[in-house]
């Protein structure tokens, strides 16, 4: 009889143990964010001749996060999975054509249509507090024109409404790095600076939104 007694006893207990295993799985579940269209890529760079600023058309990122985050109140970021992509063929120089069609050329946009960026790990990304915002340090892999570089972006958190997460950051870098000769025009006269900055602003919303 104790044996039956215990047994009966072990029905609810068993229960309850499955109903805040599904509790603390739910609570477990990452946050999906996907790149919203407000958000904006450019590429600035110099030339012999002037600066210049493209922008980029076409892109897309999502992100995972491991736990709510609340820039307020978080010391970390806990990042799962984060991307980013945008299309080469989307990028325009802003003076024609002919500049556009030298860019696409540099990037070997035939061969590598994409520029991506994605955390091949997930990483704890801490937060350093400074007067414009929390700022974090993710890393991950940069491809460019078929070449990778392990990279490391300084994300800087910025206001945003409720159900989304804003970031700003600038990424600096030499085209020779990634293997890219700089465009040239007017029969060389005009040359394209080997270094050139990437500027995003994104603006990720809830999935769940």
């Amino acid at each position: 009889m104790l044996h039956l007694k215990n047994h009966a006893l072990n029905k609810p207990f068993f229960s309850f143990c499955l109903a805040l295993a599904l509790s603390w799985g739910l609570q477990a579940q990452v946050s999906s964010y996907a790149l919203d269209e407000t958000s904006a890529i450019s590429i600035k760079g110099t030339s012999t001749f002037h600066d210049w600023t493209a922008t980029v058309g076409e892109f897309s990122g999502t992100l995972e996060l491991g736990e709510s985050f609340e820039a307020a109140k978080s010391k970390t970021l806990v990042v799962d999975k984060a991307s980013l992509q945008f299309q080469v063929v989307s990028i325009d120089g802003g003076r024609g054509a002919a500049m556009n069609k030298k860019i696409k050329a540099a990037l070997k946009s035939t061969e590598h249509p994409a520029i991506s960026f994605e955390i091949t790990q997930a990483q704890k990304a801490v937060i350093q507090k400074s007067d414009e915002g929390g700022v974090l340090q993710v890393s991950g892999k940069l491809a460019i024109a078929g070449v990778s570089k392990d990279i490391t972006l300084s994300l800087t958190n910025t206001e945003a409404p409720a159900g989304t997460l804003a970031f700003v950051a600038e990424y600096p870098m030499k085209l020779s790095d990634f293997e890219m000769e700089p465009p040239s025009a007017m029969f060389g006269q005009i040359v394209t600076g080997d270094d050139i900055t990437i500027v995003f602003d994104l603006k990720f919303a809830s999935a769940s939104n």
